[in-house]
């Protein structure tokens, strides 16, 4: 949200302060030289200067901030950023004008903060997704996918953004079956290869998904692996896993034994525990039946 009123600079109204309560994020503008009402975008590049960094400790994780690029005009390429720290410094400078130099803070898990001053001095277009070709998206979606598994053991929320953005720009492509028709010069399209990698990446937001106690969107998202064949095993787990937390005790214990189960620990210990509470279903639904006709 923005706080303030728009400050004037030539024709063109500029916000003074902008918030972002929910991610603790707050940049408040120093100075402005209007040249272009242009921002960056998830495919841009930034060219910045950082400075007079505070609050940032040896445990926060950042490549943007690092002391040796303090003071220097460097460039910062947006939808690289594998640090938390990172992720909000792309935030602020998809927010920011070519000119613009703003104060910027991060509120910390301990309520502390970093601040940091910085100046956006030119930007790099990249163009807009409806314009990249079909390699160019495949590119981008296992970059996406490739910067969400090296976040997920440690933000795996900031795994799950990514994920999410690497599903969207394949979907945006989808009936892959026709894909060749509908674009000039695919005539080697695979659309077997990119319901493949689509699926790969629906099983990572499905991970997300369980690990956030989603059991009923995780269920959702993995439906495909319902489908007869070409399922991978990790895949038909998570489906199982996910149903299994719903409730759904028989559609569980079916989907999991789809997959040779006994071979791998985690799937074996799923099975047992779906059978453990179907065991004690029956046991109560006897129970109630007796005591209904005592």
């Amino acid at each position: 949200m923005a706080a303030g009123g728009p400050k004037i600079v030539g024709n063109y109204p500029i916000e003074q302060i902008w918030m972002d309560e929910s991610k603790g994020l707050r940049k408040a503008l120093i100075s402005f030289k209007f040249q272009s009402t242009f921002k960056a975008n998830d495919f841009s590049k930034c060219c910045v200067a950082i400075t007079e960094v505070n609050g940032l400790k040896e445990h926060h994780a950042s490549e943007y901030l690092r002391a040796e690029h303090r003071n220097l005009d460097y460039w910062i390429t947006l939808s690289n950023a594998v640090t938390p720290i990172d992720c909000y410094v792309e935030v602020f400078l998809k927010r920011m004008l070519i000119g613009e130099t703003s104060q910027c803070a991060i509120k910390t898990k301990s309520g502390d903060y970093i601040t940091f001053v910085i100046r956006l001095i030119r930007i790099e277009f990249g163009g807009y997704l409806y314009g990249k070709t079909l390699p160019d998206i495949v590119a981008l979606a296992q970059h996406y996918r490739e910067n969400g598994v090296k976040m997920f053991k440690d933000y795996p929320l900031f795994a799950h953004d990514y994920f999410n953005k690497a599903a969207k720009v394949l979907i945006s492509c989808k009936p892959f079956e026709t894909l060749a028709e509908r674009e000039s010069g695919m005539t080697e399209v695979d659309p077997v290869k990119l319901r493949e990698l689509l699926e790969t990446i629906l099983s990572n937001i499905s991970l997300c998904l369980i690990k956030q106690q989603r059991y009923d969107e995780a269920a959702h998202v993995m439906e495909f692996a319902d489908r007869p064949e070409n399922v991978p095993d990790k895949q038909i787990y998570r489906r199982a896993i996910a149903l299994y937390h719903l409730g759904k005790l028989d559609d569980a214990r079916k989907t999991i034994e789809r997959i040779n189960y006994k071979d791998k620990k985690e799937c074996l210990l799923l099975h047992n525990n779906i059978a453990e509470k179907l065991k004690e279903s029956d046991q109560n639904y006897r129970k109630m039946i007796k005591n209904m006709f005592a």
